[in-house]
């Protein structure tokens, strides 16, 4: 397939970036070289690379020992030891904002131990592919990091079997359990966070076929197979990068079956699935425990739980799929509020994430949703939920908010407003989350001109105030950070609706509106283009 000049160039800068690393760890000091260096190659194994568990060295000291990184001023350079590359990474590190990496550059040389970041490298049997550095953490408003940690993401091909693998080491003073699933391994070690992935495919080459009358014709290319030997790579690299205690201390990942749920503390929900419902797929994923002495962190494995998913019968003329699932939350995993509806239910306790849901042309019913949800879990009437809350007129009051007032000739055709609130245990989640009110009127008079105006309030919303005017429309937020917004159209010549009527509508609704400090232009409080007419109601 032919490459782009841009991403010929973006490779051959990876590939130099590759070579630099690998040449710098070969002659950096310390600890770093003898494990890039010294042959680790397991006689009785036929991948190598792996380590007597109780030998396996405390992770490596930060200092002059890291390997620098050169950036490289031309040429092409770097290797792949003589074997076709068999995947893209794939990257396992915790989701975020990016930020600065703050000062890593020593002269012409990138070293992350200028910030106490010491890199963890797989050594002999390995060759470097891609290596890349950023800082990440959880995402604030603006869109920026909060509280950054280094990330270093290396690509890599292990040289006797040609198979890809990835490896993500990421600065976390949090412990997690260590797992050691089928195609990957995550673990914690030294302040750091590792995840281990090995790409089990190989890309195979389409080729071609030459038909009878001679005509040729690209093939079909086939299915690749999983290498099987891919988890005895994945247990050699991550032996290779000697976590302490060896692979003993890591929960190993097992098939389960429904009989393992109640050992998981998860509920079985068949005896509320309905009739005419089959059962085709079933995963439950279990772990074996780490060996004793192990010093394991607190906590379930992530991927510990199970998912099912029944189809409806198809001779009942109709087609629906019921899905149900329940997996352990992880220390990241913040906690928001469940929701319940005809088609679908979503919660969490202390322990599990749980999600139960038809996909059908007619709902299953919140009685139904429900019976299946308390089977799984018999908290669940006690757990945090976002409810939705009809709102009268007066009720609009206690919010602070104003019903508009339509001006001579225009009558209020429809309304909706609501409140979404949170109710249960929902301690922990913030009273910001998924709360405030939602509400939209339209107004219409006989010549044709329609009026939407909406005002939406979220706690903690963090729009500042301010806003937009232009044909058409207005959009804005008060001082207390509540969003409106007044749309016109009309059926005349001209389609446009006099400003004043708008400017009427929505001073009604916010008397602090001063128009004068309105940006005049096309766009909308979010940014986005106004809509060419009034939206449907949506109740």
């Amino acid at each position: 397939m032919p490459v782009s000049r841009s991403a010929a160039s973006r490779y051959r800068l990876l590939l130099v970036l590759a070579g630099a690393l690998a040449a710098a760890a070969l002659f950096a000091g310390g600890t770093l070289v003898g494990r890039a260096t010294e042959d680790e190659r397991d006689p009785g194994s036929s991948v190598g690379g792996t380590r007597d568990a109780q030998s396996a060295p405390d992770a490596p000291k930060t200092g002059s020992a890291s390997p620098a990184i050169a950036v490289a001023k031309g040429g092409e350079g770097g290797t792949n030891g003589g074997a076709a590359y068999s995947g893209m990474p794939i990257d396992g590190s915790p989701a975020g904002c990016e930020a600065p990496v703050g000062d890593i550059l020593s002269g012409s040389v990138i070293d992350p131990g200028k910030q106490g970041f010491a890199p963890r490298l797989p050594g002999a049997g390995w060759s470097l592919v891609s290596v890349s550095l950023r800082a990440a953490g959880p995402c604030e408003g603006g869109g920026t990091a909060a509280d950054s940690k280094l990330v270093m993401d290396t690509s890599w091909l292990h040289v006797a079997t040609g198979l890809g693998a990835h490896v993500s080491q990421a600065v976390s003073p949090e412990r997690e359990p260590n797992v050691l699933a089928t195609t990957y391994a995550s673990f914690w070690d030294g302040g750091y966070q590792f995840r281990v992935d090995v790409n089990g495919f190989r890309i195979m080459p389409a080729g071609a076929v030459t038909s009878a009358n001679g005509v040729v014709k690209p093939a079909i290319a086939p299915v690749p197979a999983d290498d099987p030997r891919s988890r005895e790579v994945l247990e050699a690299l991550v032996m290779a990068l000697q976590p302490k205690g060896g692979l003993q201390c890591f929960y190993r990942e097992a098939p389960g079956a429904w009989e393992d749920l109640a050992k998981l503390g998860i509920g079985d929900p068949r005896p509320a699935v309905p009739a005419g419902l089959t059962l085709q797929e079933l995963r439950v994923t279990t772990f074996t425990a780490p060996a004793p002495g192990c010093d394991v962190a607190p906590g379930k494995p992530a991927g510990t739980g199970f998912n099912a998913v029944w189809t409806q019968d198809q001779s009942r003329g109709a087609f629906g799929v019921l899905y149900v699932s329940a997996y352990a939350r992880t220390p990241e995993m913040g906690r928001y509020p469940g929701h319940v509806t005809e088609y679908s239910a979503s919660w969490s306790n202390a322990s599990y994430q749980f999600s139960v849901g038809m996909k059908s042309e007619k709902p299953l019913g919140g009685t139904k949703i429900r019976e299946i949800a308390k089977l799984l879990d018999p908290d669940f009437e006690r757990a945090c939920f976002s409810v939705e809350r009809q709102l009268s007129g007066g009720d609009l009051a206690t919010y602070g908010l104003r019903k508009p007032k339509a001006p001579a000739g225009l009558n209020i055709v429809n309304e909706w407003m609501s409140a979404t609130e949170l109710n249960g245990n929902c301690g922990g989640i913030s009273p910001d989350f998924a709360t405030g009110v939602n509400a939209g009127w339209n107004l219409e008079d006989k010549a044709g001109t329609s009026i939407q105006a909406n005002v939406n309030q979220r706690k903690g919303g963090s729009q500042p105030a301010g806003g937009s005017i232009g044909e058409n429309h207005l959009s804005w937020v008060d001082s207390k950070g509540n969003e409106y917004f007044v749309q016109g159209a009309s059926r005349g010549v001209s389609g446009v609706v006099a400003k004043e009527l708008l400017l009427e509508v929505a001073r009604s609704m916010d008397p602090t509106l001063d128009e004068s400090k309105l940006q005049i232009g096309g766009a909308t409080i979010d940014g986005s283009p106004p809509p060419v007419k009034p939206m449907p109601a949506t109740r």
